[in-house]
């Protein structure tokens, strides 16, 4: 079993497992809305003890799953140390207004940090875009955790009094959407494929965020999975301001693109990364292409001269053309690396079509090593026919 944190929250004790300890704050300090006071953590180790000396599996278990790579002090490849903790401090509207920018008119965009969730930018990785309409201001994406989505209502209430807020969730990823429980007096939307993946994935994907941010993990709360009150149908349609369409990273990763009809522009979480190389990860490849090649032909898209993913600000209409070419071209890479006999080691770095800064970062590198698995399994499949 390894090692087991029990965290008492206010009157309930949960227990998680975590494959290495976790530290929480104690007295952490958020919006008194989701203020939860952690109390001293209970640390046991329930590892099986040998009653005569250590046995060889007891060592293995300490060890990890790669026990040679422990035994020589080198980092374990499957189980990443949680990020190291910070003072917790509340979340703020003034945190949220430092980067907020207006695109055209009312249309503002919240713009995320780059890069994964960690402690540093406690999970904020996610764009959110926020479309006034009369008296209802329309919010796609919310955050990754109840205490941002408290600072977000706060600021919304500053700019939009009396606006009645109505959230969509744009995919069942948990940097957009954890933010939910702390919007009061809010809707929350979804297309019904999001919503039925939120249900399914949001547990799993609470708790790998809550390690990976380690002692920001407070502004998680007890509670923070808020899934839709309503549901959209279909493949696309319309709604408030904005055209909608449904798109995939993979077979069960549904997306969707919106559209703001008055200004045109588009905003394509999980398929743009603004001005760098998408991210592969839970990712089909077929589908990223089918995707690309969505934003670039569809007759709904291809005029769109303006732009917002996941990350960064506004880009223009090159960045979804360069998105396919750069899927494109990882594919014919891998294939002829394959072919070649290559080993796989070193990533690309010309692409036709494909900015040279995008094949220099870190990024481009994971996703050459998904994609090669990726062409490598069909290469084997074919082979063995």
């Amino acid at each position: 079993m390894g090692l087991c944190v029990d965290v008492a929250l206010g009157d309930n004790l949960r227990t998680s497992q975590y494959p290495c300890p976790v530290r929480v704050l104690r007295n952490a300090v958020i919006p008194t809305d989701f203020r939860e006071v952690a109390t001293p953590m209970l640390l046991h180790d329930d590892t099986p003890k040998p009653r005569r000396g250590v046995t060889r599996r007891h060592w293995l278990r300490r060890a990890g799953t790669w026990p040679g790579l422990w035994l020589f002090g080198l980092p374990d490849p499957v189980r990443a140390e949680p990020a190291a903790a910070t003072e917790a401090v509340p979340w703020n509207a003034s945190d949220l207004a430092a980067r907020l920018h207006r695109l055209e008119g009312d249309l503002c965009l919240l713009q995320a940090h780059e890069g994964d969730a960690d402690a540093r930018n406690r999970g904020w990785v996610s764009n959110v875009l926020i479309a006034p309409q009369g008296r209802l201001l329309w919010i796609l994406g919310s955050g990754p955790s109840p205490a941002f989505g408290a600072a977000l209502s706060a600021l919304c209430e500053s700019l939009w009094p009396r606006a009645r807020r109505l959230v969509v969730s744009p995919w069942a990823h948990p940097e957009s959407v954890l933010g939910l429980s702390g919007l009061v007096h809010a809707q929350h939307i979804a297309q019904s494929e999001v919503a039925e993946q939120m249900a399914r994935r949001c547990p799993g994907c609470l708790e790998r965020l809550a390690h990976r941010m380690g002692g920001a993990a407070v502004d998680l709360g007890q509670s923070p999975i808020r899934l839709p009150d309503r549901t959209l149908d279909g493949a696309s349609g319309t709604l408030g301001p904005f055209d909608w369409d449904l798109l995939r990273r993979a077979p069960d990763v549904a997306v969707t693109v919106w559209r703001h009809r008055a200004s045109g522009l588009v905003f394509a979480p999980g398929l743009l990364w603004g001005d760098s190389p998408p991210d592969a990860r839970d990712g089909a490849l077929d589908d990223l292409q089918a995707a690309a090649r969505a934003l670039v032909h569809d007759p709904r898209w291809r005029t769109s001269a303006r732009w917002i993913g996941q990350q960064g600000g506004e880009v223009d209409g090159s960045v979804p053309r360069q998105t396919a070419a750069y899927w494109v071209g990882l594919e014919r890479q891998a294939e002829q690396a394959i072919e070649r006999g290559d080993d796989g080691f070193t990533p690309p770095r010309v692409m036709p079509g494909v900015p040279s800064p995008w094949l220099h970062r870190p990024q481009h590198e994971l996703n050459w090593q998904r994609v090669w698995r990726q062409v490598e399994s069909r290469w084997l499949q074919r082979s063995l026919r």
